[in-house]
């Protein structure tokens, strides 16, 4: 049976934190404001895919038109004051 290799200081994940603080001063707010934008635009594709989900899933199951799919969708998250994630995400859930 063959010794169990120690992991060496960078092969251990880098964690927010230790970043900012290698990369200190404008280099990097400028990198950490980059890595926020790249999150956010992950997430709000996500979203996205979500939402056209959750209008396809409507138009099979109620036998909507595309635009009165939406609507309902958009009627969802006013109702509940939800924002379109929340009530894509909760029309795709299945019921518990």
């Amino acid at each position: 049976m063959a010794k169990k290799r120690r992991k060496l200081w960078y092969e251990e994940p880098v964690t927010k934190i230790e970043r900012s603080a290698r990369l200190g001063g404008s280099a990097g707010r400028r990198l950490l404001r980059r890595m926020g934008r790249s999150d956010r635009l992950l997430y709000d594709a996500e979203s996205r895919a979500l939402v056209e989900q959750a209008i396809g899933f409507l138009l099979d199951a109620r036998g909507l038109s595309v635009d009165e799919a939406r609507d309902a969708l958009v009627q969802e998250a006013a109702d509940r004051g939800l924002t379109m994630r929340e009530a894509a995400e909760r029309i795709l859930r299945p019921e518990s």
